[in-house]
């Protein structure tokens, strides 16, 4: 039993600088609402880590959610020029276009967005899309937000659809 509890100890002195980590710190500060701390934790993560695809992801976002658009473009492009296939990159390169100013580019990135495995899921992101374009006068960062929220969704929805297809095969 000593034993035991001395591994458990050991394991948790291991793990511990890896939950407190900068990336899990960005992660943190990106719920709270906190985008720039959280640009400085995850640039912090990638000096350690440089191609860490999440954690670069992660950075993209955090400009763009702060209203750096263009240096959000600028990480989220170099995300999609290495891996055009990587969709959630290129999702939120289009809002960074959006957020630009080239809101017919961007809303055309997300209707040609292509998702694996989950037709509806785009479907209900391409329909978000398309109530926003209608609204034209609408401020970018509010289209951002609403697309994000819409992106929250449509995954819960999809995940939704695909525990009914578990449960019914």
């Amino acid at each position: 039993m000593t034993r035991l509890i001395s591994c458990l100890v050991l394991l948790a002195l291991t793990l511990s600088p890896v939950a407190c980590g900068p990336a899990v710190k960005g992660g943190q500060a990106m719920r709270a609402g906190e985008y720039k701390a959280a640009v400085g934790l995850f640039q912090e993560a990638l000096a350690d880590s440089p191609g860490d695809r999440w954690t670069r992801r992660q950075l993209g976002r955090a400009y763009l959610f702060d209203g750096q658009y263009d240096l959000a473009g600028i990480e989220l492009g170099s995300l999609v020029a290495t891996q055009p296939d990587d969709w959630e990159s290129t999702f939120y390169l289009a809002l960074a276009h959006i957020g630009q100013g080239r809101r017919e580019q961007g809303y055309q990135e997300l209707r040609e967005l292509v998702i694996p495995f989950a037709y509806y899921m785009k479907v209900e992101l391409v329909r978000a899309a398309e109530r926003f374009a209608a609204q034209d006068g609408l401020p970018a960062a509010e289209v951002i937000a609403g697309m994000d929220d819409a992106l929250a969704t449509a995954k819960q929805n999809q995940e939704r659809r695909e525990a009914g297809d578990k449960n019914n095969h």
